[in-house]
């Protein structure tokens, strides 16, 4: 009876064991589809930065020619040109 008995404490040991193999499993699974992510939105974010940086380099410009227009109209106002 006593071999019964540490039979079954190895058995449940091993059982218990492949139990936490198997959540060992899914947390680096968890743990890849993170990393996935964060790569993705790492990219998404420096496109996002390109075209931010982009359409903030269109806008100054846009206010560059608005302003020197602007100056162009204040002489032909004042009847400099």
């Amino acid at each position: 009876m006593n071999n019964y008995s540490e039979n079954d404490f190895y058995f449940f040991l091993s059982m218990f064991a492949n139990v936490l193999q198997i959540a060992d499993f899914k947390m680096n699974v968890t743990q890849l589809s993170n990393d996935d992510l964060m790569r993705h939105l790492l990219q998404q974010d420096n496109v996002l930065d390109d075209q931010t940086n982009n359409y903030l380099k269109k806008i100054v410009e846009q206010n560059e020619t608005i302003i020197k227009q602007n100056e162009e109209i204040k002489k032909i106002l004042k009847g400099e040109k």
